[in-house]
């Protein structure tokens, strides 16, 4: 069987799929594309075991399933060549164009796993909405295996309301869109990160039109076009996230995000001379945050007594004083509100010792709490 296709569409497909399936798994077919003959043309999939995408690709053939290495398929893809022939028999795949060759071994497409759950719930949202509470979530997800339920997006449906929710209990981050109609997420479920990434990544794609999204008690899919992300839940409890958003006080400092994140940037450069002598001080990526009158100063130390201070200008409510934060956690908070299209930003804090909630004038839909740090 011969598979003649656009070099542009077979980098595409790889483009789609490659974080996809997973180096370390043991399971060699999980380190493969599966291909199959589908009645829209030829599907393609990969899977870690979790998460499964595929896409389908415009082109008439019959074959049986096979398994191909993804850099037969990425090789093809960066060929100039108007097409690509792809032999496949029961042994390998070649593929050629002009005087390129690329040959691997394949392996039966009947042993690859496939995903494939019963739905209870089919809504269609709006790619460019599900993408942005999403993208603006999942940068405060945690990365520890011991607390594996906060290594993801917490998806609920209160008030009316689509909510996103994310925390590494050193920061936390939540937004809201208005739910799609018929959408229950009563008690809410948990996308696992690597999931989160893909279904907002492919949303993002769909921006401007509606994706079709799937829920039940253990899994998630996304639909859009020809294009689908399937993946396992994390089976756990999120935590009462409300619990530790702090209510509005008298405190607080406004500023222009485009400004804080620049002087953000500059302080943070003399932390990165010595990183491991700061690192064992326990003080990594620390800054220090002041009111000076029409200011809000910046102020970060180095090894070797080394200083740099930067200032914003900034409107004050009540008497700000001083506040200490990791800087790595601030940048990225104030970095997925300016993602957001937001243009200023006010952190609300009663003292140096209390959380800091952190929303813009100009996003009501989004909130971050980012925790204090001695300085």
């Amino acid at each position: 069987m011969t598979l003649a296709l656009d070099p542009k569409i077979l980098a595409a497909v790889h483009s789609a799929l490659k974080s996809i399936p997973d180096r370390r798994n043991v399971i060699p077919v999980c380190g493969m594309y599966h291909l199959e003959a589908g009645d829209a043309g030829i599907i393609v999939t990969a899977t870690d075991c979790d998460i499964e995408a595929s896409l389908t690709v415009e082109c008439a053939a019959e074959f049986a399933p096979v398994c191909v290495p993804p850099f037969l398929i990425e090789a093809s893809g960066g060929l100039a060549g108007a097409e690509v022939k792809i032999a496949i028999d029961e042994r390998q795949a070649v593929a050629t164009s002009g005087r390129a060759r690329f040959a691997a071994p394949v392996l039966p497409g009947e042993d690859f796993p496939k995903f494939r759950p019963s739905f209870d719930s089919r809504v269609e949202i709006g790619g460019g909405d599900l993408a942005g509470i999403i993208e603006a979530a999942v940068t405060a997800a945690a990365f520890s295996e011991a607390r594996y339920y906060l290594e993801g997006v917490f998806l609920r449906t209160e008030g009316g309301r689509l909510h996103a929710v994310a925390t590494d209990g050193h920061r936390l981050h939540t937004t809201s869109i208005v739910a799609p109609q018929g959408m229950a997420l009563n008690t809410g479920i948990i996308i696992p990160t690597k999931a989160a990434n893909e279904i907002a990544r492919l949303s993002r794609k769909a921006a401007g039109n509606t994706v079709v999204l799937e829920t039940c008690e253990r899994a998630i899919a996304i639909t859009a076009g020809g294009e689908r992300v399937a993946s396992k839940l994390i089976d756990g409890t999120f935590p009462d996230w409300r619990r530790v958003v702090p209510a509005p006080g008298d405190i607080a400092a406004t500023f222009d995000l485009t400004e804080m994140l620049a002087a953000l940037d500059r302080v943070m450069k003399i932390q990165a001379i010595n990183e491991a002598a700061t690192k064992a001080k326990n003080k990594a990526g620390a800054v220090r945050i002041s009111d000076d009158g029409e200011f809000l100063t910046i102020t970060a130390a180095g090894t070797d007594n080394a200083e740099a201070h930067d200032a914003v200008r900034a409107e004050f409510t009540g008497s700000f004083g001083v506040r200490g934060v990791s800087a790595k956690y601030l940048s990225a908070t104030l970095g997925a509100m300016k993602e957001r299209g937001a243009d200023t930003a006010t952190i609300n804090s009663p003292d140096g010792g209390s959380p800091m909630r952190i929303e813009s004038p100009t996003d009501e839909d989004f909130l971050a709490v980012v925790m204090p740090m001695r300085v």
